[in-house]
């Protein structure tokens, strides 16, 4: 079994919010972690060998692929770093609304522009309800 240490790391808006999602789901993580970026500082749980390599990329002034295993985000999700996590909640909920909702509103205004365009089209070949005694083009 593996000893953990609380090491807070600066994690941007996405990162936490998978961090939070694999707490959550008790699933393993993969963080590339960029020395230049600044971010929240969140407590996460590292073995003395993960410390060691952050130290030595520190050094070099370089980014790294930090892997957290399953029993690690269990360990996480025991040890109470969910409401670290949540006073991060805030910037992610606008970093979500920033990155997602334009996709999102992209995509409805998508639709309503297809559902349009096929009713020109259902107009234009006589296709379509009409009112009460009112028939359509015959062809």
């Amino acid at each position: 079994m593996s000893n953990y240490y609380k090491i807070d790391l600066s994690l941007t808006d996405s990162q936490v919010y998978k961090l939070a999602h694999a707490i959550h789901y008790r699933t393993p993580v993969s963080l590339k972690i960029d020395m230049n970026k600044e971010g929240h500082d969140i407590p996460i749980l590292l073995t003395t060998r993960q410390i060691n390599t952050i130290n030595s990329k520190l050094n070099k002034g370089i980014g790294f692929l930090l892997k957290l295993s399953k029993t690690q985000v269990s360990k996480m999700k025991i040890g109470g770093f969910l409401p670290a996590i949540a006073a991060a909640l805030p910037a992610i909920g606008s970093w979500l609304l920033a990155n997602v909702a334009p996709a999102i509103a992209t995509g409805a205004v998508g639709a309503l522009a297809g559902a349009a365009t096929n009713a020109i089209i259902d107009k234009a070949k006589g296709n379509g309800l009409y009112p009460i005694g009112v028939r359509g083009p015959s062809y």
